[in-house]
């Protein structure tokens, strides 16, 4: 069964964050990060080769970074949010604020037969349930894209403070899909290069950082290079070697009407 990896802290209840997570984690200038700018190409390259040309909805997109860098490649996407929360420069006409994705009116539900839900199911105590909502609301829904944080093993006090219920493992993806009853296209690892230090973090004190520096001046040459060796890495044919995020694509089996 999906159970949470740890419940020793008070979880989120839904894809949320509280004014606090924000700062910490969605700091102005954020979009010019090498882990926004790396996981957004990645997302942009399977968007292209699973379903090139379709609009696109990012639930629980945030501040719409992922948004602005998928639209600067030519990607019709667009984002949900729950939480009231400023986007970043030039996506604020492409974001349903202060709205839940189920609750959007039907004429745009129907829009989409695409949706992302980019480090978004971690936090929900029964993802199942929760993809099962949005599926029946969505009439038109083909595919459907996830990134999670994997391995359990990488756990660390920063899963604690975004309020994940657990690090996903790929036979975790797999029950996912059966429990849906959709196809599991495929599942990779990314971010391979930083298993392994984080694994050092996690067996010797548990904690990292939470607060994430949005660079500036010099360092975004550096963010830029960074995240450039990152997708060249993605690309390689390196197998089952772990990673720290999983990214995994999935066609629904069954188009249920919208209510």
């Amino acid at each position: 069964m999906l159970v949470s990896e740890r419940r020793d802290y008070l979880p989120l209840m839904g894809t949320e964050f509280n004014p606090d997570q924000f700062s910490h984690i969605y700091p102005d200038g954020i979009e010019r990060h090498w882990w926004h700018i790396a996981r957004s190409a990645i997302v942009a390259r399977e968007l292209t080769r699973l379903c090139p040309g379709r609009p696109v909805l990012d639930i629980g997109c945030g501040r719409g970074v992922t948004l602005s860098h998928l639209r600067r490649r030519g990607i019709e996407a667009y984002g949900v949010e729950p939480a009231d929360v400023a986007p970043v420069s030039g996506t604020g006409a492409w974001i349903y604020r202060g709205a839940r994705a189920e609750d959007l009116e039907r004429a745009e539900r129907d829009r989409f037969s695409v949706v992302t839900l980019l480090d978004v199911i971690e936090h929900l105590s029964d993802p199942v349930e929760f993809l099962e909502a949005v599926a029946s609301r969505y009439a038109n829904l083909e595919h459907v894209i996830v990134t999670v944080p994997a391995c359990p093993e990488l756990w660390t006090n920063y899963d604690e403070f975004n309020g994940h219920f657990r690090r996903y493992e790929p036979a975790m993806i797999e029950e996912l899909a059966h429990s849906l009853d959709w196809t599991l296209v495929r599942q990779r690892f990314f971010f391979r290069s930083l298993y392994f230090p984080i694994r050092v973090v996690a067996r010797r004190t548990g904690r990292r950082s939470t607060r994430i520096r949005a660079p500036d001046g010099l360092a975004v040459a550096a963010h830029r290079a960074l995240a450039r060796l990152l997708l060249m890495e993605y690309r390689l044919p390196l197998g089952s070697l772990p990673g720290s995020s999983i990214i995994a694509s999935f066609h629904t089996s069954t188009l249920r009407p919208a209510p």
